[in-house]
């Protein structure tokens, strides 16, 4: 399948992989979260009760 491929072809494939990875997951977390907040309306997010720091 990758024959024709240099090494460094193949570590470029790997890179841009583990990104396109990274996105999927990233997605799918956010989709966890959303399904979370759905079933569970009266809980706010820790982002939403955490004090904010004084500047």
């Amino acid at each position: 399948m990758f024959e024709e491929a240099s090494d460094a072809d193949l570590v470029t494939l790997m890179g841009e992989e583990a990104r396109e990875e990274s996105a999927a997951m990233g997605r799918r977390l956010s989709l966890v979260g959303e399904l979370c907040a759905r079933r569970h309306p009266e809980t706010k997010p820790p982002s939403a009760t955490a004090p904010r720091p004084t500047p």
